[in-house]
């Protein structure tokens, strides 16, 4: 069984900033979950890798300057979903808390557009 952990994907905020003290605005079902923060595509996708496919994902998009953002994290996670190199959990579920209304909408059709593939809603 693949260990239940959280991914919070941001190179400046905390969880405390965008869910609130004592995370009171996070989903219940991730309130007690482990915590991993990457500060860059490419923490995220060691993580991932390393620990499996993360069972809720909070997504930033701009990452920095001219390196990879939120929504291609987004992409290397459908990606790895259809060649079968993580699992998708059962009771996925993501975030997007990114400024970038733009980023924003593009991470949430990706995400959602799969999820609802794949799960034939």
């Amino acid at each position: 069984m693949t260990m239940k952990w959280f991914l919070f994907l941001d190179d400046e905020r905390t969880t405390t900033q965008i869910f609130g003290e004592y995370h009171r605005k996070m989903p219940v079902e991730v309130k007690n979950l482990p915590i991993f923060v990457a500060k860059n595509v490419d923490e995220a996708v060691n993580a991932t890798v390393k620990l499996g496919c993360p069972s809720f994902v909070s997504f930033d998009n701009d990452l920095g300057y001219q390196i990879p953002e939120g929504v291609d994290f987004a992409k290397w996670m459908i990606d790895a979903w259809i060649d079968e190199r993580i699992e998708l959990p059962a009771d996925f579920a993501f975030n997007v808390h990114t400024a970038n209304v733009a980023a924003a909408v593009r991470i949430e059709s990706l995400m959602s557009g799969y999820l609802r593939c794949v799960r034939g809603g």
